[in-house]
């Protein structure tokens, strides 16, 4: 997920001087994850597939 984090923040950096506002979305999580989509003002999209992690990191004794 950082990898998504850091492209979007890149994403968002860039376009920072666009006078038009952004607008994002995000589909309904299905079982193999989600869909975002980021549109600047200028019309360039930011679209990524977030797929859903297994839950499989133990993080203080239990599972997270």
């Amino acid at each position: 997920m950082a990898g998504v984090y850091s492209e979007l923040r890149g994403f968002a950096l860039a376009h920072r001087g666009c006078a038009s506002p952004r607008h994002a979305d995000v589909d309904s999580l299905t079982p193999n994850g989600y869909r975002l989509l980021v549109k600047c003002g200028c019309g360039v999209e930011f679209k990524r597939w977030w797929r859903r992690r297994m839950r499989s990191r133990t993080c203080c004794g239990r599972r997270c």
